[in-house]
């Protein structure tokens, strides 16, 4: 069984979050900052993280600000 990845994908920055092997606990992993418009560079580092790290699901959230309304 491998690692579940969660995604918070934004316009300028996309945040990670792994599960632990057994898949009971997640933690942040890591923020990935872009440019808006180059999702080539966005998708790269995420494959590399998938085959890095065994990932076998993913999961893409809504990302929100800080006071619980939806951002883009």
């Amino acid at each position: 069984m491998g690692r579940v990845m969660a995604i918070d994908y934004g316009t300028r920055r996309v945040g990670v979050a792994l599960s632990d092997v057994l898949r009971l606990t997640a933690h942040g992993f890591e923020t990935i900052s872009w440019n808006g418009e180059d999702s080539r560079y966005v998708l790269n580092r995420l494959s590399k993280i998938v085959l890095e790290k065994e990932v076998t699901d993913i999961v893409i959230g809504q990302p929100k600000r800080t006071d619980g309304t939806e951002s883009e």
